[in-house]
């Protein structure tokens, strides 16, 4: 019975500092435990920035505050080229003018208003003529497009939408 005693009196004082009777046995150190309570009611840096980016202070929406003054119709391309084409087909629009239509030279009038077309057409938030022209240029290599040296924000197609090649 003394024994069983005394194992109850060194367990509670192992438990007391921290340690198990395992780990006297190992010789392993005792692990602490963090003491710091966690103030739930101070603000952190990161509670700042879970802040709802859709509303505005004034408690507006940010949604529909991009550029809805594209008048046009949403064409349904799959393809970056296909699109240049059906903007380029519409008689009222501000992004893009043929300089040479019958040898399918266009320029690009506004390249910030149709990236950000693009990106709605495609369902991309964040596109930027950046990442447009990255496609142009991809384009290139496929002999889909060509730029015009020397003019900027020039460029000629090699095919038209029906497959024919433009003149030189």
């Amino acid at each position: 019975n003394k024994a069983t005693d005394d194992d109850k009196k060194s367990s509670e004082k192992s438990t007391k500092e921290g340690t198990t009777n395992s780990q006297q046995q190992n010789g392993s150190k005792p692990q602490t435990e963090n003491k710091e309570p966690h103030d739930k009611t101070r603000r952190t840096k990161e509670d700042d920035d879970e802040v709802d980016d859709d509303v505005d202070h004034d408690g507006e929406d940010d949604k529909d505050d991009e550029d809805n003054d594209d008048d046009l119709p949403h064409v349904k391309c799959q393809y970056l080229w296909e699109f240049l084409h059906h903007i380029l087909l519409q008689k009222q629009n501000k992004y893009l003018v043929w300089k040479n239509q019958a040898k399918g030279v266009f320029r690009l009038i506004d390249h910030n208003g149709l990236a950000r077309l693009w990106g709605k057409q495609k369902n991309r938030k964040n596109m930027t003529y950046e990442k447009l022209s990255r496609a142009l240029r991809y384009y290139y290599s496929k002999n889909i497009l060509r730029k015009v040296p020397g003019q900027r924000l020039t460029y000629k197609f090699v095919h038209n939408l029906n497959g024919k090649k433009y003149p030189l």
